[in-house]
């Protein structure tokens, strides 16, 4: 199977180059002053003023923490493509930040205005918190260790967590100590977003890293968590990789949650067993940008590859893959959402990274709000699946402030729904139905004895 590359003529003259470069740079330019024009929308900051229009101004804030990141070009280029103007203040019809809200003061108009971050979100996308609630709602409805999305896990600031992991440790054969393997991965509960602050660890580095610890008792109260290192992670084109995959919280009461696909993202460098940096092992955009551009593919092509490396089926991707992560979508959903406000001014873009091992059992890492849109991700047709993914958010929560100026969203139904073409619900409350998974499924993902 050969990959379709496009190829670029190199220009004859230098005189072209430079004349192409500022076509190019005053074409950018322009681009992006159109999407950040700034709509004066000063005597509608009150919420009754706002509430009394016929018809809401097509208005959009972008909101910008310390500390965080403004909301990518591509999102803007959306917004602006479907007629929206940045408006001067927050009293917009959408307001839109990187940042998850915390420093925002959720005083927003509840039926004219929508922002993209749910109030409670941490639960999920906090990985000590997301493993807390997953366990106790695993165990609640008996779900063997073995079968569940996220891998063992120990939070070294919590002391039965520090001293189960330390008696680990201590009972590692003289052999077991002697391979300088990969077993385990420590991460940062803050600050380890993207890839930083991730460690590798072999059986004799995880034993030397409680001999470093003043109190090995509780750690040194350390905020990170450790997990067994996935031994057996399937690779391609003998890369390691791992699948960001989106999911869309569109409403809150009645709840509502969409599946959107996403992509497949290779390391830089192929797998070495021998190495202990995280190059070649972590699938991340921001590890080490020095080796070069991160791999990209779309899940038909995954497929097209699965089928002739003779890995899968010609219809696994679509019968197996997308209904695993659907059903692991379901579970953190069911294990967190009662956290979330119940307030529908609010909403939630997230990104799921997961991955396989060489069964092709399926396994969740962690999810993320605010997921990457940069055109740093190499994505075909030039983003096309990023900015199908946020045109379709705008339009159903577009759509969905109309059910709620009306007093109708009680009877909301994904189904009712006229603005939705890629999406697929996950949990639809308002017509009392949530994704389910087939025992056949669940056994070809090895997650059903």
């Amino acid at each position: 199977m050969s990959k379709k590359k496009s190829t670029l003529s190199k220009p004859k003259t230098k005189t072209l180059v430079v004349v192409v470069s500022a076509v190019l740079i005053v074409f950018f330019l322009l681009r992006n002053a159109l999407a950040t024009t700034i709509f004066d929308d000063s005597q509608l900051t009150d919420c009754a003023k706002r509430a009394a229009l016929k018809t809401l101004p097509k208005t959009v804030a972008y909101v910008k923490y310390d500390g965080a990141y403004q909301p990518e070009t591509m999102i803007r280029e959306v917004f602006y493509k479907k007629g929206y103007t940045v408006s001067s203040h927050r009293k917009s019809t959408f307001v839109v930040a990187k940042h998850d809200g915390k420093s925002f003061n959720w005083d927003i108009c509840n039926t004219t205005q929508t922002f993209n971050h749910i109030p409670g979100e941490h639960f999920m996308t906090k990985k000590e918190l997301l493993y807390d609630h997953y366990t106790t709602y695993a165990n609640r409805i008996g779900l063997a260790d073995n079968h569940r999305a996220l891998k063992k896990t120990w939070q070294l600031n919590k002391p039965g967590d520090c001293l189960e992991l330390r008696a680990i440790a201590n009972k590692f054969t003289d052999e077991e100590l002697s391979v300088q393997a990969l077993k385990w991965i420590v991460k940062p509960f803050q600050g380890g977003h993207n890839g930083f602050g991730i460690k590798l660890l072999s059986n004799a580095d995880l034993v030397h890293m409680f001999h470093q610890y003043t109190n090995p008792d509780v750690c040194d109260h350390q905020k990170a968590l450790v997990q067994e290192f996935i031994p057996n992670q399937l690779l391609l084109t003998n890369k390691t990789f791992n699948f960001r995959i989106f999911m869309f919280v569109a409403n809150l009461d009645p709840f509502l949650a969409f599946y959107f696909n996403g992509y497949v993202r290779l390391s830089r460098v192929p797998y070495n067993p021998d190495s202990m940096s995280p190059l070649g092992k972590v699938s991340n955009s921001r590890v080490d940008y020095s080796k070069g551009k991160l791999t990209f593919w779309l899940l038909p092509y995954l497929q097209e590859y699965m089928t002739e490396q003779k890995l899968a089926g010609p219809r696994w991707v679509k019968d197996v893959l997308i209904p695993g992560m659907k059903y692991y979508f379901v579970q953190v959903l069911n294990a967190t959402r009662h956290k979330f406000s119940k307030n529908n001014k609010f909403y939630g873009v997230f990104g799921a990274d997961f991955t396989l091992d060489t069964s092709l059992r399926l396994w969740l890492f962690e999810v993320n709000f605010s997921p990457e849109m940069s055109n740093k991700i190499y994505l075909p047709k030039n983003n096309a699946l990023l900015r199908n993914l946020w045109g379709e958010v705008i339009a159903i929560e577009n759509e969905l402030q109309g059910w709620r100026r009306q007093g109708t969203i009680k009877d909301l139904a994904a189904h009712k729904l006229q603005s939705t073409t890629y999406m697929q619900p996950l949990i639809d409350e308002g017509a009392n139905w949530t994704y389910s998974i087939s025992d056949d499924t669940l056994r070809a993902l090895h997650l059903m004895d």
